[in-house]
């Protein structure tokens, strides 16, 4: 997963995401709470629904514990406020739709995906 632009915010903000993929503009990227399907702030150990196109080359689901950080070759590398940086587990990949599970190692404020 190739995410640019991307502002995750765990407190106070909504969730907004973009993505530039190959030939394609910034398509919005929408990323929801699982449990609500709506925007709000994000905390550690949330999962959280990303909408979007070519997010992924296959479907797949997770069939284990602990979670994987790779599904058919999707990862989503986060970086933190602090620098922090690592990879987020994964529930489920779609190339339209990825469940995903924020961190619990983030700090507050600003957690911005990287390419990986």
């Amino acid at each position: 997963m190739s995410l640019r632009n991307v502002t995750l915010l765990t407190a106070l903000l909504a969730l907004t995401t973009q993505r530039a993929v190959q030939g394609q503009t910034s398509s919005s990227i929408v990323t929801v709470s699982a449990a609500t399907s709506r925007s709000q702030p994000a905390a550690r150990d949330m999962i959280l629904t990303s909408y979007g196109q070519k997010l992924a080359t296959a479907t797949a689901q997770a069939s284990s514990t602990p979670l994987p950080n790779v599904l058919t070759g999707t990862t989503l590398k986060l970086v933190d406020s602090k620098g922090w940086e690592g990879y987020s587990q994964l529930f489920f990949v779609s190339p339209k739709q990825v469940n995903w599970l924020m961190p619990d190692w983030v700090g507050n404020g600003t957690v911005k995906p990287q390419d990986s």
